[in-house]
């Protein structure tokens, strides 16, 4: 019985999602149809607020969307308005990256400076999460005159910007890939508040809905989506390492008599991928059974 309620909360989910994306879809196809456009011309020309409304929203929509599919990193001018500043002439470079449901995350942003009385630009701010080795990068790609020497070495900002956005690409699908199997395995996550903590603050907990291939909790260790834990009905845990294009580099698995050292090299060989894990669990299961 709890089994068939669990298939029955995934179906109304799944279908929950599936009309939010065709009502988005069909908003989007009637905004953009030259018929609904003249009449909203027609009431933007005899001052109707609603219609005015519509229209600007639409555009806007539409130009950020086109912005970001085409253009997932893009410069702009910006001042900085620190006062203390001599030169407040910035460079901003803004990363959008885009999630496998079409959303995309809030922007990343660097902000450039000019070294005084050279060509050279350094990192003045930046907004690019804490893993992501951006002053190693820096260093790199963006290497600062040598004063003692008197030599002036080459930057090349474009890579520096391919890097970090490379990082930034597949810290997501990592995160994606582990959403993915926790839906294929029918865990979910319950978000409990902490009456001690602020209203942001949530603890995250996977509940199985369906308990599929044995498996009752899979979650990320690491901030950089790195690591991940999975733990087994019988007890088993397992910890993999993922590297950053998602492969499975490392996979140990202890059970009550130690390591399960068949268990590792299934999840572990043939240089599997993160979004393989799913059938190598079910293959494990099957071996079990």
């Amino acid at each position: 019985m709890p089994e068939d309620l669990a298939a029955e909360i995934e179906d109304v989910r799944a279908k929950i999602k599936e009309l939010t994306q065709h009502r988005r879809t069909l908003t989007s196809a009637i905004l953009t149809s030259n018929r609904i456009q003249k009449r909203l011309q027609l009431s933007k020309a005899t001052g109707t607020n609603d219609a005015q409304q519509i229209i600007a929203k639409a555009a806007k929509d539409t130009t950020t969307n086109i912005h970001r599919m085409t253009c997932s990193v893009t410069s702009f001018p910006f001042q900085d308005p620190s006062p203390s500043e001599k030169d407040s002439r910035l460079l901003g470079i803004r990363f959008d990256i885009c999630r496998q449901d079409g959303t995309y995350d809030s922007p990343y942003y660097i902000l450039l400076k000019r070294l005084d009385g050279a060509c050279s630009v350094k990192v003045y701010r930046h907004t690019i999460p804490a893993f992501i080795p951006l002053r190693t990068l820096e260093e790199q790609y963006l290497p600062q005159s040598d004063v003692e020497n008197q030599s002036t070495p080459e930057q090349d900002l474009h890579k520096l910007v391919q890097k970090v956005r490379q990082d930034l690409v597949s810290w997501r699908l990592r995160n994606e890939a582990i959403q993915m199997l926790k839906n294929q395995l029918g865990l979910h996550e319950i978000h409990e508040t902490d009456e001690h903590d602020s209203e942001d603050s949530t603890s995250r907990q996977n509940t199985p809905s369906l308990d599929r291939h044995g498996v009752v909790n899979v979650k990320l260790t690491s901030v950089e989506a790195e690591y991940v834990r999975i733990q087994w009905r019988d007890g088993r845990i397992g910890r993999i390492k993922l590297s950053k294009s998602g492969k499975v580099e490392r996979c140990v698995v202890y059970g009550e008599n130690g390591r399960v050292k068949k268990a590792e090299d299934l999840l572990e060989g043939g240089g599997g991928r993160v979004e393989e894990l799913a059938s190598r669990l079910e293959m494990l299961e099957r071996q079990r059974t």
